[in-house]
């Protein structure tokens, strides 16, 4: 007799995406309510949700049954064939589970068309530790039943039996009050009878609740792009697929309890135990000789002597301290890796940012070359990043070039092999105001009013139901709308927050120390630019809980920027080392002063512009404290830091310990390394326990921080005196020790009075809401100071590179082109002459690119330049035509050209190329196909000459400057040439108040 009752086997959540509701946590809430003890999660044709749904039951003390609701192929999986049928395969153990992941992924890498697909050969290859369920009326053996051919239906049955083994095998009996669910039934119960078979019953539950039923019905029709009038489109039966209690389902199935009692003998026969081992290192080749150990520290100490000038006791001892505790908590191996795709980046050009995160306190990752910022000249902390308490992976994040970033990541694919690299998959979810659209067209409420409805939503608030109760408006609809008005907030409060669709992790990649198959399933993810890419089908916080490493490789347009900068200036032969430049130039800091950083990395807000006015900075510490103050919290801190830096308001210590710590940002703690370290200096904790503490406050769990505001103060020695006593007697006995915090002296015995403790520590506490972190401050702001060294010295330049790292952008393209007006800097138009692919410079002023001009894309620029340097500039129009390849630079491309001006060097009127382009480009096209076909070369010189002669067009009528400014900045996306109010300038100097340089 099993010790389970009735357990759901075949649950849809909202991973099987836009078709099932059942979010994971209300649905094992729901099967723990009913008393059951075990529950399955089979969601279509993916592994999704697996780890989520297993710690979700483990933590409710829920048997999880883990398995997937496959699509099998007729025939190979490798065959372009939409005819496909459902199969259950739960896991029995983690040989199952192993399989499982391969057969989901396969489908996925090697089945996919339509839906992911496996076939008979993988099924047999992969069916140890599986138990079958023949799934629901869409099922093969179903299916035949329902095409009269019990035979067949008989034949699958053995044929799966086989596979799997008598005893893993089951027919799947599911009644929610179809027709063809009856015949399926009869005919099962006979195939069971006659071929001892044994059966089991399901309920096929995609929502919660019966009454849930019409809010699945609209999430199909969102999914199927269909609205909930059309008679025509997919739609499941009645309201009968939720998760029904026992009694509903042994209602339904008394004449073959048997099938219900195997419900729970299937649970019983599932012990599934995963192993989630926590990140695992893949294996990092090192020279003959050396330990991992051995290899960072000759890499260190090489490193260091590179990095200073002289390599003082100070640096010595910093990097011994951070080795040691590297070495100690096994992380030389991830230090080598990155370390070793970072130096690939730089060996091959591929611009590298300083810094980011709490990684830049790392001496070790500075000499490296993972960072570029000398953790001793910030006063940066290891321990911020990384220290034994806090038993963690360190965690690097790197910013690169966006345009090469993929490089890399191709090199730590080739490095490390594809099969053990991967890209991380992402859930779009279904958001309250695309909710409310969504829902809308479904319901064909008028588009108009669904909008207005969507403008109420207020973007604060944890779930739509708060919304509409904190919202007058969306309330009003809710208790006094029409009937649609009500149905459409009823049912988005529904479907709000379900996974709506997967796509790739913007910078994410995880490393096996074995193929990714073995560890988690994979699956294909369609990308608009990337094309079809392989993701895994966890996402990114469950990854290395199954034994993968992440690495953050993140595109960072500023530094592509800062590259193309140093291009444009090196074409003039001004070649600067950027990491070598003054950090206390006058020029820069005139630049910030002015509030100039317009353009400038994290300060080009107008309210940081603002402050930079005010502020006045004089040093790179006055930038990185405005970097971390200009956020939410510690801006109220902005006018105090300001009145203090001008003396204007009096800096107070609450203590003279604190002012060391505290005297380089006025008085005010903005840093969360100022907490740690005020916790080491007031109250003797070492910096990783006083990390552990700044982690603590952030929780803002009141009994954890009464017991950490005790410690702060009184210190915690007769504690650790009591523990230490209590585990030497424990040794005696053979029993585990209890774990020792480190000891702490506390405040007091630094003679700091009660009273200034306790104000010291609340206010630590109170800045522990908004407190930054300045390892990532001071790098970014190094960042912005390259940036702006750059504009000071070179504008010019700079702005160019600017307009070039925002093509595609036309409203930013705009901002800049407008900028470069106010400051005297001239931008010319673009000219097929002139004009690179980016924005260049030309005696002083910026040429406008051609890959700029809207509709022009890079090929036909590439085309354009590619002719230039073959054969000069252009003589007239129609020996472009004749020299560029027609197929990218088409009738579409050329006219662009002609409406924005970048044809106006050869004289001829823009109305007469428009009006007389067709004929041209067949003139041209007629005459590249003679010259392809070996004809017309005899006069191909005449006619050449002929075209750089060519004045047609040149004394007609032109477009009368209105239009002509309206063509333009449709190819454009904004007026360059002029401006329509520029014929009307002196009335409006004579009448307006004004701003001259925008005339």
């Amino acid at each position: 007799m099993s010790k389970y009752n009735f357990v759901h086997l075949h649950n849809h959540t909202e991973y099987s995406l836009l078709d099932g509701m059942l979010k994971i946590k209300n649905m094992v809430a729901k099967a723990k309510s009913l008393g059951m003890s075990a529950l399955a999660m089979t969601d279509h044709g993916n592994l999704f949700g697996a780890i989520e749904f297993y710690k979700e039951c483990e933590s409710a003390k829920i048997k999880p049954i883990i398995g997937s609701e496959f699509y099998v192929t007729k025939g190979s999986r490798f065959d372009k064939d939409k005819d496909r049928y459902h199969l259950i395969l739960l896991a029995k153990n983690n040989t199952g589970y192993k399989n499982l992941i391969k057969l989901s992924s396969l489908s996925f890498t090697e089945g996919f068309y339509y839906k992911p697909r496996i076939d008979r050969e993988l099924i047999e290859k992969y069916s140890e530790g599986l138990i079958c369920l023949s799934a629901c009326i869409a099922g093969e053996i179903p299916s035949f039943i329902l095409q009269g051919d019990v035979e067949s239906a008989v034949k699958k049955s053995l044929y799966y039996q086989e596979v799997f083994g008598k005893e893993n095998f089951f027919l799947e009996l599911q009644y929610h009050g179809m027709k063809e669910e009856s015949r399926v039934i009869k005919e099962l119960y006979n195939i069971s009878r006659n071929h001892k078979i044994p059966l089991v019953a399901t309920n096929d539950a995609h929502y919660l609740e019966k009454a849930d039923a019409e809010y699945q019905d609209i999430l199909l029709c969102v999914g199927t792009k269909k609205t909930l009038s059309d008679g025509n489109r997919m739609k499941f039966f009645g309201s009968e697929f939720y998760l029904k209690t026992e009694e509903e389902m042994e209602a339904l199935f008394k004449d073959v309890p048997s099938a219900l009692k195997n419900t729970a003998n299937i649970a019983e026969m599932c012990d599934l135990k995963l192993n989630l081992p926590g990140p695992l290192l893949p294996d990092f080749e090192i020279p003959s000789g050396y330990t991992k150990d051995s290899y960072l520290r000759e890499l260190t100490f090489s490193c260091l002597n590179s990095r200073y000038d002289v390599v003082t006791d100070e640096i010595k001892s910093r990097a011994e301290m951070e080795l040691g505790v590297i070495t100690r908590m096994g992380f030389p191996g991830y230090f080598l890796i990155v370390w070793d795709f970072i130096k690939y980046a730089r060996d091959h050009g591929i611009w590298v940012g300083p810094g980011r995160g709490s990684g830049a306190g790392s001496i070790i990752a500075f000499a490296l070359g993972i960072t570029n910022i000398d953790p001793l000249k910030y006063d940066l902390l290891f321990e911020r990043f990384l220290h034994e308490q806090r038993v963690s992976m360190p965690d690097f994040d790197i910013d690169f070039c966006k345009e090469r970033r993929g490089e890399v990541i191709d090199y730590v694919n080739n490095k490390y092999t594809k099969e053990k690299v991967s890209q991380i998959v992402t859930f779009g979810k279904m958001k309250a105001k695309a909710v409310i659209r969504d829902v809308g067209r479904v319901l064909e409420i008028p588009l108009a009013r669904v909008n207005q409805i969507a403008k109420f939503i207020p973007d604060e608030g944890k779930t739509f139901s708060e919304k509409i109760e904190n919202t007058p408006e969306l309330k009003e609809i809710f208790l006094h709308g029409t009937e649609e008005e009500k149905k459409l907030l009823d049912a988005s409060i529904k479907l709000e927050g379900l996974n709506r669709q997967t796509g790739v992790h913007a910078c994410g990649v995880v490393i096996g120390d074995q193929p990714i198959i073995d560890l988690v399933p994979v699956q294909i993810v369609k990308d608009e630019k990337e094309g079809d890419m392989i993701t895994t089908q966890f996402p990114g916080p469950q990854l290395e809980e199954c034994g993968l490493v992440k690495m953050d490789f993140l595109g960072l347009i500023t530094l592509t920027l800062i590259r193309d900068c140093l291009d444009i200036l090196k074409k003039q032969n001004i070649v600067i080392d950027i990491d070598k430049i003054p950090l206390d130039d006058k020029k820069v800091f005139d630049l910030f002063s002015r509030g100039d950083a317009d353009a400038i990395f994290q300060f080009e807000s107008p309210g940081m512009k603002k402050n930079l006015a005010k502020l006045k900075p004089t040093t790179i510490f006055d930038l990185i404290a405005m970097n971390a103050l200009y956020r939410p919290g510690p801006m109220a801190q902005i006018e105090t830091y300001i009145n203090r830096k001008h003396g204007r308001e009096e800096i107070v210590y609450d203590h003279e310990l604190v002012k060391p710590v505290l005297s380089e940002t006025n008085g005010i703690m903005i840093y969360q390394e100022q907490v740690m370290k005020i916790a080491q200096i007031l109250a003797g904790y070492d910096l990783g326990s006083a990390d552990m503490l700044r982690r603590a406050m952030g929780k803002k769990k009141k009994e954890e921080m009464e017991k950490h505001k005790k410690i702060f103060i009184y210190g915690n020695l007769p504690e650790v005196e009591k523990l230490n006593a209590e585990n030497e007697t424990l040794k005696a006995t053979g029993e585990k020790l209890k774990k020792v915090p480190m000891p702490i002296k506390g405040a007091i015995s630094n003679g700091v009075p009660e009273n200034v403790a306790i104000i010291i520590f609340e206010k630590m506490e109170k800045f522990a809401d908004y407190g930054f972190n300045k390892s990532h401050a001071a790098a970014y702001s190094y960042l912005a100071y390259q940036c702006a060294y750059l504009k000071a010295h070179y504008p010019v330049e700079y702005m160019a590179a600017v307009l070039t790292s925002e093509i595609g952008h036309p409203d930013k393209i705009l901002i800049y082109v407008n900028y470069l007006h106010e400051k005297g800097i001239k931008i010319l138009p673009p000219d097929i002459n002139k004009s690179q692919i980016a924005f260049g410079v030309e005696n002083g002023a910026v040429r406008f690119a051609l890959c700029g001009i809207k509709g022009v894309g890079e090929a036909a620029a590439k085309n354009i330049i590619a002719v230039r340097e073959r054969i000069g500039e252009f003589k007239s129009f129609k020996h472009y035509l004749k020299e560029c390849d027609l197929r990218v630079n088409n009738k579409s491309v050329i006219d662009t050209l002609v409406r924005c001006g970048a044809m106006d060097s050869f004289r001829q009127k823009r109305k007469w190329l428009v009006e007389n382009l067709e004929s041209l480009i067949a003139d041209a096209q007629h005459y590249q196909e003679d010259r392809r076909m070996g004809q017309g070369l005899l006069f191909g010189d005449v006619m050449d000459s002929q075209a750089e002669s060519e004045e047609e067009g040149i004394d007609t009528e032109e477009w009368d400057d209105d239009f002509r400014l309206f063509v333009e900045k449709e190819a454009l996306g904004f007026f360059l040439s002029g401006s329509p109010l520029d014929k009307h300038a002196k009335y409006i100097k004579a009448n307006c108040n004004y701003d001259s340089k925008k005339l």
